[in-house]
């Protein structure tokens, strides 16, 4: 099922664990056994609290990872588990938008007063300084009019924040993401094993003026339960997005053969009656 998408953006992973490289690798193996495409992944810094954990973003060609970084902290905020911001060419894209920057989150549970309170500075820190500080999203613009004045450049560049908030659609509004260019792409559907709406997509409102988008949840037959001792994949469900690019000019038509050309020039010549 994950090798029919372009790209998987993975948290979670424990970075201590010594089998990790070789399970990360044997994922991408299994990938690449299931396509004629090659997959290529990109690990984010290791953070904690606790045991460390790292962000996974895995790409298949043609899509490659041109850029990326840990945003360990952001205007002075730490991030618990820093989240993992990559940049995206995709070479079939043949109109203005051309990139695309992903950002794989984690946020704190709010299992205490002490870390919902982290949770909701972190939300707040992340979707309002990213948008402030070019540094945070790898130099891309972030609206398109940015984008339009430095687009010699700068392409145009879709943003896009998925993963465990720890927060419903209705929390995350009240943490004001749409106020700084973010909308929601999932209302307050389950995504956990509890039956909780802990996971999300935010995309930038301007990308929509060159891509359609749809959100979806992977519903698993079995969430694993680990207080109950209950085995599965993940206590969440995978979430997923599609994205479809309409560019603001129809593309060419494809170049003519030299038969297809010849045939015409025939065509031309032959008596009409």
């Amino acid at each position: 099922e994950f090798s029919k998408y372009d790209v998987l953006m993975l948290s979670e992973v424990r970075a201590s664990d010594k089998l990790f490289k070789a399970r990360a690798q044997r994922l991408v193996e299994m990938l690449n056994d299931c396509t004629e495409e090659r997959w290529t992944v990109t690990v984010s810094e290791p953070s904690g609290p606790g045991a460390k954990e790292v962000h996974l973003i895995i790409a298949k060609a043609p899509v490659d990872v041109v850029a990326f970084g840990t945003l360990a902290e952001m205007d002075g905020q730490p991030m618990d588990h820093a989240p993992l911001v990559a940049t995206l060419q995709d070479r079939r894209f043949v109109g203005e938008l051309r990139r695309i920057n992903l950002v794989s989150v984690h946020m704190p549970p709010k299992t205490s007063k002490e870390r919902r309170s982290a949770r909701d500075a972190q939300i707040r820190k992340l979707t309002s300084t990213y948008v402030a500080e070019a540094k945070c999203r790898l130099g891309a613009a972030f609206s398109n009019q940015a984008a339009k004045e430095t687009r010699k450049k700068n392409p145009y560049t879709a943003h896009i924040i998925g993963g465990d908030f720890n927060a419903d659609a209705k929390e995350l509004r009240e943490l004001d993401v749409e106020r700084h260019g973010w909308e929601l792409q999932l209302g307050n559907v389950r995504t956990s094993s509890g039956g909780k709406s802990l996971d999300n997509w935010l995309i930038n409102q301007d990308c929509k003026d060159h891509l359609t988008v749809g959100a979806d949840v992977l519903d698993l037959s079995q969430f694993a339960n680990f207080s109950k001792g209950q085995q599965g994949i993940s206590d969440h469900a995978p979430i997923a997005l599609r994205i479809k690019e309409i560019p603001r000019f129809a593309p060419p038509a494809p170049a003519k053969t030299r038969a297809e050309m010849r045939k015409t020039k025939e065509d031309l010549q032959s008596p009409c009656l």
